[in-house]
């Protein structure tokens, strides 16, 4: 039986396992389609190493001019799109327009284009400091005011910091985050945006 070369999100499991290809009569069950010499798409039926949950599982190989291979495998149905426990958050403190640009990083992540979901989590702390009135010559800066400010802790700064690298290296270096480090920058993002815009209308009476 072939297994995957690469560790795969099984569900059942909630983690990333191996997973071997089917096979009937010694044969694997696979079909390749040729979109290109560049493109190569292969769908297979795989069935996890360690729970035996049987999936449909995309492998899709980029070939680039100097013969440089990359490889991304999608598993059906696929486990994190389905977006289970990762629900838009019920703040009603937020201003309009971080809302707004949120509900576009849930709707990128949910669509898998995880470039434009890395940018928008950048572009999410830009417009928390262009809400807070936060002045900085570049979004290192801000994040560094909104510390000063009180507004934010250190260690929310730092997570800042390193959402705002995520988003550079998405904008020019064309590199994304995986789904999971993806789903966890959203839900950090969700919990800076509750300490920042709903904590304070919280009234004890």
């Amino acid at each position: 039986m072939i297994r995957i070369s690469e560790k795969t999100f099984c569900n059942r499991c909630r983690c990333k396992t191996n997973h071997s290809v089917l096979e009937n009569d010694g044969i694997a069950l696979e079909y390749i389609q040729k979109h290109s010499a560049t493109n190569i798409c292969t769908h297979f039926i795989v069935k996890c190493d360690g729970c035996d949950t049987i999936s449909f599982l995309r492998e899709v190989k980029y070939i680039n001019n100097d013969n440089e291979q990359k490889v991304i495998y999608q598993l059906h149905p696929d486990p994190l799109q389905r977006m289970d426990d990762l629900e838009l958050p019920k703040l009603t403190n937020i201003p309009n327009t971080v809302s707004y640009i949120l509900t576009e990083v849930y709707v990128a992540y949910i669509q898998q284009m995880y470039l434009l979901c890395s940018i928008g989590l950048r572009i999410t702390v830009e417009a928390i400091c262009d809400e807070k009135a936060i002045n900085g010559k570049n979004l290192a800066d801000k994040i560094d005011n909104l510390r000063a400010s009180s507004i934010i802790s250190d260690s929310q700064s730092n997570i800042l910091q390193k959402i705002r690298m995520i988003g550079n290296r998405a904008a020019h270096e064309i590199s994304a985050l995986d789904q999971e480090l993806l789903r966890e920058g959203i839900q950090i993002i969700n919990n800076i945006l509750y300490s920042i815009f709903e904590i304070e209308k919280i009234k004890f009476e």
